[in-house]
C-alpha cells in the first residue's frame, strides 16, 4: 500500500520559497530541522509529491498552513 503523499501548488511553492528566504534558511538547514535528508526538500521545492508527514513538517517549520500549500483549502 502506497504512503499518502502531497505536492505543493505553484502558489504554495512561491509562499514556501518566500518563507524560506524570510527566515534566512537554506534547504539543508530546513531538512535538519525537519529531520530528513535534503532529497525530500528538493522534491518539495520542485513541486513533486513527497510523504504527507514530511510535507506537513516542512510547512509547519516554515509557519505555513500545509492544507493551503497543497491546495486543499483556501489560503
Amino acid at each position: 500500500m502506497a504512503k499518502p503523499s502531497l505536492r505543493a501548488t505553484p502558489q504554495g511553492l512561491a509562499a514556501a520559497g518566500q518563507a524560506l528566504t524570510r527566515l534566512g534558511w537554506t534547504q539543508a538547514h530546513l531538512a535538519s530541522l525537519v529531520g530528513c535528508s535534503r532529497q525530500p526538500l528538493t522534491h518539495f521545492f520542485k513541486g513533486e509529491a513527497i510523504s504527507q508527514t514530511i510535507f506537513m513538517q516542512i510547512c509547519d517549520r516554515l509557519g505555513l498552513d500545509w492544507q493551503a500549500i497543497a491546495g486543499l483549502s483556501s489560503p
